[in-house]
């Protein structure tokens, strides 16, 4: 990914489309979460006589997941494509390289958010953000 600097007004144009990325991706990584819990269900349940119906099971389960972490990465190439960083994948935290006062920042945005509000320094994180207009 070649970095992009955006301004607040060109990140917020990718917000809608983000917002659908995002959902679309919190989707997918649920399912598999949902297919390793089954996966470990099933290990748990037949742990000293897992037979081959259970090793059957357990193989087309992981190669569900595996389809999945495909299509998983494929959705976060998506995000970097547009030139964002994907932070968190729970919360869909995703940072927007920016500049204020001459230095280098990132724009932070969540899809609860309509629009990029908030910033914060390139070595800190989501719990250090800052308003953007009152600083």
């Amino acid at each position: 990914m070649i970095a992009k600097f955006f301004t607040v007004e060109e990140a917020n144009k990718l917000v809608p489309e983000l917002k659908k990325i995002i959902n679309k991706l919190k989707r997918k990584k649920e399912k598999a979460d949902y297919i390793e819990y089954e996966i470990a269900l099933i290990q748990l349940t037949n742990e000293y006589k897992i037979g081959y119906e259970g090793k059957k099971e357990i193989y087309n389960k992981k190669k569900e997941l595996n389809e999945i972490v495909v299509e998983l990465n494929s959705i976060i190439k998506r995000i970097h494509d547009l030139g964002c960083f994907l932070k968190d994948v729970d919360q869909g935290v995703i940072d927007f390289l920016s500049e204020k006062d001459g230095r280098p920042i990132f724009l932070c945005w969540i899809p609860d958010e309509d629009e990029i509000s908030y910033y914060h320094e390139i070595d800190t994180g989501y719990n250090e953000r800052k308003y953007l207009w009152f600083d």
